[in-house]
């Protein structure tokens, strides 16, 4: 069968023949990325001329920035780069403009040639113009959003079934009256709000009515099981295409009962009938809404029902099944935390907050001026304090709001009073075999680390630059006084995402990184904090860009578990950092998912702030290459 094998000139002519009759639009360019412009184009089929508005005559030649709008093309770049870095595949959807400037959508698959030593020598990029379908989800989502604002401004509980008698929509005032959130009920049947014993009943009058609008009163059912009396109007409104959507109103008939759950957990923690306790409780609390209110204006209620739901829905993933929280009037949540105590009380309510803060910025971009406070403390409650669920809260707040503001003047005093004379900390990573590893972390002094921690749980961030630069500067006055020792263990120094990202707040540090020079870039990795779960790879990757010249190298704090994150790294990162709270109830499996992750990347870990030596030994054990403890050497 060898002699029916194509010839080199017969596979070249049926690629020309493929590339010239092909329905998507086909460019061949070279691999030269760091052209202004990016690379060149060396064949174009007709459909791309066609699409872009350009002669393939006119594209050959040309940079592939042609095709783009300035903010596309680092987008188009990278998906370029990534391509030659992974030998896969890769796919992306971004705005392109023809010849005469008007833009368009085009879904492009990136395919990089590699010479034998791994290194890219040609680009195929296959693509299809999007453009209506793109056109069609943004009147969707639009239409959407006009009947969810509608829907959010009625105080009425209503909500919308669809043909198969599953919620398609629900309004505010069902999570306000009955407590069940969208999460809860959309994709559900109906019936799932309905007293289970009249479930049948209901469902066969509502499904066989031949009235528009059918009336019947009904026992309804609270997210949390208990059941009222009540009525229901369903009013049936045919679509175009024949598809019957239902229109639900929900009506409670009696005055809803006051949830027990607050006077529960401070019962428990009178400890049986006493008259004095505590309680660890937390507030979480979105700040800066008010600017979002006034900046989209009639859209504002739609929004607030999706981010609260966000919210929400996190809360309830990170809580214990004792836990309980109740929704207060300053846009927040006030937690009780049932098994915690303070000081892992105050590490979940941050790590919630940090959570709900990314994805709300990820999913609602008019969001992204907004923060989220995480706080928690051990609060006394005494059996006064046993009265309805409304007062309860009122007395938790306002004993939270006292003890806050306590320990945030307290921060604030310690880090004005140590910040100008502090001397930096330095300490040892251990290896799996619990031996001193050539790495050293910068640490700031205990208090004012903890009057860090503390203010940034709060939203204070006025003095993360101070400390940044304090980290950076103590470590490059270590590296310069052991210059003629010839060492080569490294130092980390941390610096938030965020000030890399801040154009003034970068040049200062940067400042200070580049008068490092060779010794610094001989011995100092950077350590890149506070990571968000959506941050962008494209971020990522200029930041790395950014700092790499000064550095030995980059490495990233790991803000979750999930291994996938890991594939949202720049592939050259060498080292990873994770905290070892962040490993949950079972690290050995965490570690191993982990490192497994890490290993195509030839990336190491450290696993920082281990509680005790206990832990770290634990950690050593399931395979840690790398462990710091809580306490600095």
């Amino acid at each position: 069968m060898a002699d029916t094998a194509l010839t080199d000139q017969e596979l070249l002519s049926l690629l020309r023949t493929f590339i010239a009759k092909s329905g998507q639009t086909i460019l061949v360019t070279d691999a030269n990325l760091a052209a202004p412009g990016g690379p060149m184009i060396l064949d174009a089929n007709e459909p791309a001329a066609h699409v872009s508005g350009y002669a393939v005559r006119d594209l050959l030649g040309q940079r592939i920035g042609i095709l783009y709008p300035p903010e596309s093309l680092p987008r188009v770049l990278a998906q370029m780069r990534e391509a030659a870095e992974t030998g896969e595949p890769v796919q992306l959807e971004a705005i392109a403009a023809t010849k005469s400037g008007k833009p368009y959508w085009m879904e492009v698959s990136t395919i990089a040639v590699l010479s034998p030593a791994g290194t890219p020598t040609h680009f195929f990029r296959l693509g299809r113009d999007i453009t209506a379908r793109k056109r069609a989800e943004t009147e969707r989502e639009t239409t959407q959003r006009l009947l969810a604002s509608v829907f959010g401004v009625i105080d009425q509980a209503l909500g919308v079934i669809d043909d198969h008698g599953r919620f398609a929509m629900v309004n505010t005032a069902v999570t306000r009256q009955f407590g069940w959130s969208v999460f809860d009920l959309i994709g559900k049947p109906f019936t799932e709000i309905i007293d289970p014993a009249e479930r049948p009943i209901v469902e066969r009058q509502v499904t066989t009515s031949d009235e528009m609008t059918c009336r019947m009163s009904a026992r309804l059912r609270r997210r949390k099981g208990d059941i009222v009396a009540g009525d229901i109007a369903v009013t049936t409104i045919p679509q175009p295409d024949g598809r019957p959507y239902r229109v639900m109103m929900l009506t409670e008939r009696t005055q809803r009962a006051v949830d027990k759950s607050f006077e529960q957990a401070l019962r428990r923690a009178l400890q049986g009938g006493g008259q004095h306790g505590t309680v660890v409780a937390g507030k979480l609390q979105l700040v800066g809404l008010a600017e979002v209110r006034a900046a989209i204006g009639e859209r504002w209620p739609a929004l607030a029902e999706r981010s609260f739901q966000v919210a929400e829905n996190i809360l309830r993933g990170h809580l214990g099944p004792t836990d309980v929280f109740s929704r207060t009037s300053d846009d927040g949540f006030l937690v009780c935390f049932a098994e915690l105590d303070e000081s892992e009380a105050q590490f979940k309510a941050r790590t919630i907050a940090a959570e709900i803060r990314a994805r709300l910025v990820g999913e609602f971009p008019e969001m992204a001026e907004t923060d989220v406070t995480g706080f928690a403390t051990t609060v006394e409650v005494d059996a006064d304090d046993m009265v309805p669920e409304n007062a309860i809260v009122n007395a938790l707040e306002a004993r939270l709001t006292r003890e806050r503001k306590r320990l945030e003047e307290a921060a604030v005093k310690a880090m004005r009073a140590r910040l100008t004379t502090a001397e930096v900390w330095f300490q040892s990573v251990m290896t799996d075999s619990l031996q001193a590893a050539p790495i050293t972390m910068t640490r700031l002094p205990a208090e004012l680390e903890e009057a860090q921690s503390t203010l940034l749980a709060l939203g204070r961030t006025e003095f993360v630059s101070q400390t940044e630069l304090l980290l950076l500067t103590g470590a490059a006055e270590r590296v310069l006084a052991e210059l003629k020792q010839n060492r080569t263990d490294l130092l980390l120094t941390p610096v938030r995402l965020a000030t890399l990202t801040h154009r003034r707040e970068a040049e200062h540090w940067l400042q200070v990184a580049r008068t490092l020079g060779g010794p610094g870039k001989k011995r100092l990795v950077v350590e890149i904090c506070e990571l968000g779960r959506d941050t962008a790879r494209a971020r990522l990757t200029d930041v790395t860009m950014m700092v790499s010249s000064l550095f030995r190298a980059v490495a990233f704090e790991l803000p979750t578990i999930d291994p996938n994150f890991v594939n949202h790294l720049p592939i050259t990162a060498p080292l990873v950092t994770i905290e070892a709270r962040l490993l949950g109830d079972n690290p050995t499996a965490a570690v191993t998912k982990l490192i497994k992750a890490l290993l195509p990347r030839r990336c190491r870990l450290i696993v920082k702030n281990a509680a005790s030596p206990a832990a770290a030994a634990a950690l050593a054990k399931a395979g840690t290459p790398l462990i710091s403890l809580s306490a600095p050497d």
